[in-house]
Parts: C-alpha cells; sequence; structure tokens
C-alpha cells in the first residue's frame, strides 16, 4: 500500500517514517448498557467521576440520540453541543470551532465529527452505542489523548446492539 501510494503521488525515492500505533495512555473501559435514563447517568457518572470540565467527545449512531445526549448533559452544567450532519453548515462550523478553540467543550456527534480534528488535549472519548466495526471504534477512540497525558475510551454495550450491527453487515452483501 505504501508502495502503490508512493507511485501514485510520484515520490518513489521519498523517505518513508513509520510510527507505532499503540497508545498506552489512553484507558478502555467497557458498561452493559441498562435503559436509557440508566445509561444517561452512566456516561454522567463517568464524565464527572473522570474528567469534569474537561474536553470529550461522546459519539452516538443517530442525530436523534446526539440532540437528547447533548441536552441531558447541559442539563446537568456540561458545556456540550450536538454535531451531526442534518445541521446547516453554519452551525457545524459553529460548534466545532467552539470545541477547537475551547477548554471543556464536549461534542455529542454522530460519526460525521472528528474526521481531521487534531485536538490534543481530548481527556476522553465516549460511545453511547457500538460503533459499526472495530476500526472505526479505534481510529474514534484515537482522537482522545494527542497530547501523551492520559485518557479514557468509554463505551456502552449491548446484545440487541450486535444482533442489530449484524443484520446491518448482512444487509450489505
Amino acid at each position: 500500500t505504501r508502495a502503490d501510494m508512493l507511485k501514485s503521488l510520484g515520490m518513489e525515492q521519498a523517505k518513508i517514517f513509520v510510527s507505532h500505533f499503540d497508545r498506552p495512555n489512553i484507558e478502555y473501559l467497557i458498561q452493559k448498557k441498562s435503559t436509557k435514563d440508566e445509561n444517561l447517568q452512566k456516561l454522567n457518572d463517568f464524565i464527572t467521576d473522570n474528567y469534569h470540565g474537561c474536553t470529550g467527545i461522546v459519539y452516538c449512531l443517530s442525530r436523534k440520540k446526539t440532540e437528547e445526549v447533548a441536552k441531558y448533559l447541559r442539563k446537568n452544567k456540561f458545556k456540550a453541543h450536538a454535531y451531526h450532519a442534518g445541521m446547516n453548515l453554519e452551525k457545524r462550523e459553529s460548534i466545532q470551532n467552539k470545541f477547537l478553540n475551547s477548554k471543556g467543550v464536549i461534542i455529542v456527534a454522530t460519526i460525521a465529527f472528528g474526521m481531521g480534528i487534531d485536538k490534543p488535549d481530548v481527556r476522553f472519548v465516549a460511545h453511547m452505542d457500538m460503533p459499526k466495526c472495530l476500526e472505526s471504534y479505534y481510529q474514534e477512540t484515537g482522537r482522545a489523548g494527542r497530547d501523551g497525558l492520559a485518557a479514557k475510551a468509554w463505551m456502552l454495550y449491548g446484545r440487541q446492539e450486535v444482533v442489530m450491527i449484524k443484520r446491518m453487515m448482512n444487509r450489505g452483501r
């Protein structure tokens, strides 16, 4: 793949620098899903106990859920904003600028958020829903702790999600 990329770019003689992908500064935590209210409380407890006042990203599978979770977090005194592709460009840019230029902002987003984001002080990434694949999960959790300091990746999982994701995968074949 590297050789193909270099050839496509016309850079066959370029030096190649490869870094290790291990991120020992990220601690991974997983909890089982419960009721909707209990799941929101679990998220609140995770942030309050570990990262109150810190920057973070919370991922959800649906636009509606991002709005609900952001509203819940704001009600609990967090600087939280929903972010999803259903918002107009101006609103998304405003929220992204708040996230990039302020401390303690939590973005509650679908996977539409995060590509190209290089904010070093993201202390946590939380998943209210299981990602569709391991590669996505690793990419999303890798947005935490880019400064090398301790960070956490927290996820809720449920058996029903595993069934749903398998169905989605089978439909794609």
